[in-house]
């Protein structure tokens, strides 16, 4: 089962999906100059993944790496954003209609993010990590 997990150290956080989170740390802490930790794991797969890349844009660093250390009530916190607040399926015709969506953790309006994959695909998701 793959696991979205939070590998945290010098300044930065590593987003990525394995199998045995501890083995990839075991991996990147081979060349690592800094103490790297696993702040958070989750159950989850590349779609999970992608809407937490897409929250965290603003920090992003390079490829997986984000800036900033992320602390596992954060991470449990984006995670479930992820999770909760995506509803696949819904036209994007429905926000003119006027019945956006609210996060369930930020009781903020959603957005409409499309998907770039698919014609006329997209989803809901969190505004305050757009």
């Amino acid at each position: 089962m793959q696991q979205v997990y939070f590998i945290v150290g010098g300044g930065k956080t590593k987003i990525g999906i394995s199998i045995s989170p501890e083995k990839r740390l075991a991996e990147f802490r081979v060349g690592s100059p800094a103490s790297l930790t696993i702040a958070y794991a989750a159950e989850g797969a590349h779609i999970l993944e992608h809407k937490i890349w897409t929250y965290l844009a603003a920090r992003h660093s390079h490829g997986e790496w984000f800036h900033g250390e992320v602390d596992p009530l954060e991470a449990a916190a984006i995670v479930a954003c992820a999770r909760d607040n995506e509803v696949r399926g819904v036209p994007a015709r429905v926000a003119n209609q006027g019945e956006i969506p609210r996060c369930s953790c930020h009781e903020k309006p959603m957005r409409w993010s499309k998907s770039a994959r698919r014609r006329g695909g997209g989803y809901w998701r969190c505004a305050v990590y757009a």
